[in-house]
């Protein structure tokens, strides 16, 4: 009997209109109830009709709620913010502002405040140096910038390191094309010394493009993605310098002005490889610098390879 019931108020519930969106009170369920009673349905209790009924329209009330799945995405639209002004980045590289000032004769004019690390480094592994025997040896690759409004790329960066003089160029990109990619290695080649470019398996540097372009200019050119090669260890290491300099800041980031800034910074910061004697900007136009650096990092090989040897 209760499996009939239910079945009758499905049918005469459905084609029920409901007003205005609001949930019938108790008076309005209990005309509903009399009407069914009219049609020679039986007899039903009150209480659970009205349990049913609030379901029913409870239901159909959260049908009608729109969701955000069902809202059109619009992928050309770009949200609008306030212009950023061109502030000047602050100093970020806290653990250099002795050596920079030895080299530049005073201080930067604003370094950036940021928390202590406490944590004790780990002591030096044996490791074979990374270097390249040759002048104008040059890593690349591609950096993208993620807005987090809409989940895409804002801006990308092509992003270029001498090897053994540390020094970085930085181009923005529109894409990741192999057309965009060479249009920025054309500026590299007209104004630096470049003879050899290593990157990963990325498929604007595999491209035929990329390749003509090489050879056009007598450019050796290395590209994989192999797991086993350990090929772009000098830029994924600048790529984790600068981000950690804009403090994960997507839109500062994205900003090509303060990016360009950050670069300048960079470039004129006393660097580790030579034992911040130098910066990447007076190794990159002093080929005496990088001679050395190329004949310490030669005979650190040798020693290395005679340890090796002994473990063996």
């Amino acid at each position: 009997m209760r499996l009939r019931k239910l079945v009758a108020i499905h049918v005469v519930i459905k084609p029920v209109r409901r007003k205005s969106q609001a949930i019938l009170n108790r008076i309005e369920c209990a005309e509903f109830v009399k009407n069914l009673n009219k049609q020679n349905l039986g007899k039903f209790d009150e209480k659970l009709l009205e349990k049913l009924y609030k379901q029913y329209v409870l239901k159909h009330d959260q049908s009608s709620v729109p969701r955000l799945r069902n809202k059109p995405r619009l992928h050309g639209e770009k949200t609008i913010r306030p212009e950023q002004e061109n502030i000047l980045m602050d100093y970020p590289f806290k653990s250099k502002v002795q050596q920079y000032k030895k080299i530049h004769g005073e201080q930067p004019q604003k370094v950036q405040e940021t928390p202590p690390d406490y944590q004790i480094k780990p002591l030096s592994k044996l490791s074979r140096p990374y270097y390249s025997p040759q002048f104008g040896s040059w890593e690349i690759d591609l950096v993208f910038s993620m807005d987090e409004h809409i989940i895409r790329a804002n801006q990308i960066y092509l992003f270029c390191i001498n090897i053994n003089t540390k020094y970085l160029v930085v181009f923005p990109l529109r894409d990741k094309s192999a057309g965009q990619i060479k249009n920025a290695l054309q500026i590299l080649v007209k104004n630096y010394n470049v003879t050899n470019i290593r990157g990963d398996g990325e498929k604007g540097f595999n491209g035929n493009i990329l390749k003509t372009f090489c050879q056009e200019n007598n450019i050796t050119s290395f590209f994989t993605d192999s797991k086993f090669t350990n090929h772009n260890r000098v830029v994924d290491s600048v790529i984790i310098t600068i981000r950690n300099g804009f403090g994960n800041d997507s839109e500062k980031f994205a900003n090509n002005d303060l990016m360009q800034q950050m670069v300048q910074m960079y470039n004129q910061t006393p660097h580790s490889a030579y034992d911040n004697k130098f910066t990447p900007e007076q190794a990159n136009s002093n080929h005496d610098i990088e001679g050395i650096y190329i004949r310490q990092q030669q005979n650190q090989l040798s020693s290395f390879r005679q340890i090796k040897k002994k473990f063996q």
